[in-house]
């Protein structure tokens, strides 16, 4: 059921671009069997040592992104959470990556530096990584998502509710060159609505 609904979203995407509401309000195209329920608690422990525990995020809306080293089109994403990380820290957001690699498979191609993660060798330009990241995360990434692909964003609220879901990379094209792309867009088009209804 999963791959299906992922690959009709994909391919709506794909003939669409990002989708809009009559009111020209920007719609989430993916659609995941856990919207709306709560987020799989777990726990772990972060690249820089110190204890995660998502239960301990309650009254915070998170960004659980997945990864992998292995995966080249996702070094693209570091620059956009990157920006979003920094842009909604005093708006109660953070970005939490969870990888499947290993501690030590991750430490040979990132470093810890003054608090922050950097990437041994630049990818498309950069090696900053300005969220925190949690390895070794295989059997709690399959509790959200039974896809071995990556990248994969889900959006937690405040309440530990999921309430939004990304799938992919995709870049919308303007005179043939790429623009912003469509997954940031709607990645801060969620984080708007979310941190507007908390107010309420």
């Amino acid at each position: 059921m999963k791959v299906r609904k992922l690959i009709i979203g994909i391919f709506l995407f794909a003939i669409y671009g990002a989708c809009y509401s009559q009111n020209g309000e920007l719609v989430d195209p993916f659609q995941h069997d856990l919207l709306g329920k709560e987020a799989p608690l777990f726990k772990g422990k972060m690249l820089d040592g110190k204890d995660f525990n998502l239960m301990d995020y309650r009254g915070k809306i998170v960004v659980l992104h997945f990864w992998s080293l292995k995966c080249s089109v996702c070094y693209k994403e570091i620059l956009e959470l990157n920006s979003i990380s920094d842009l909604y820290k005093s708006r109660n957001v953070v970005v939490i990556s969870l990888m499947r690699e290993t501690e030590n498979e991750l430490l040979k191609a990132i470093s810890i530096d003054s608090g922050f993660y950097k990437l041994k060798k630049k990818v498309f330009g950069n090696d900053l990584i300005q969220f925190q990241i949690i390895p070794g995360l295989s059997n709690v990434m399959k509790q959200y998502i039974d896809e071995e692909g990556s990248p994969f964003e889900f959006i937690v609220d405040e309440k530990g509710i999921l309430r939004g879901f990304f799938f992919g990379y995709m870049v919308s094209y303007g005179n043939s060159k790429p623009m912003e792309t469509e997954n940031y867009k709607m990645l801060v088009g969620k984080l708007e609505r979310l941190i507007e209804a908390a107010k309420h």
